[in-house]
């Protein structure tokens, strides 16, 4: 796969990969050497493709000016929501990831698969407050 039609877009997730540490030149250094090992997940949307796993190998790629990279298309997630929930999925397994970034992904799952409930929280004081008795049943 073209390694320059892959957009990287991690909303929720807000790490920003330090491109100067040690375990990232060692990357590039083994990518050079031997190749991308391990696949990165794209999903595809049209003829987009956007990168659900592999951020640090696509990455290194790009900064050795790699043209190609190998890729899975995962088939049938074309939903926010499915990207967001694999994403968070790939990201809860690692180890560098704080409680903030946890948190942020999974608050940005739910929005992502239920946006019109947090759209309520942002509507003014009154409209809130007139909703939240709208749906509150009735005392017997």
């Amino acid at each position: 796969m073209l390694v320059k039609s892959i957009t990287i877009c991690f909303h929720y997730f807000c790490c920003v990969i330090d491109q100067t540490t040690e375990a990232f030149v060692a990357l590039k250094e083994s990518i050079a050497e031997k190749g991308v090992l391990e696949l990165i997940l794209v999903t595809q949307n049209g003829g987009e493709y956007r990168l659900v796993a592999g951020e640090r190998r696509l990455l290194a790629c790009r900064a050795l000016n790699g043209e190609t990279i190998p890729a899975r298309i995962l088939a049938n997630v074309f939903e926010e929501y499915d990207v967001t929930a694999l994403q968070l999925i790939e990201n809860m397994l690692r180890e560098d990831l704080n409680l903030l970034a946890q948190a942020k992904g999974i608050l940005g799952y739910f929005q992502a698969r239920h946006p019109h409930l947090f759209s309520t929280l942002r509507l003014p004081e009154e409209a809130q407050q007139a909703l939240a008795s709208a749906s509150t049943p009735p005392e017997a």
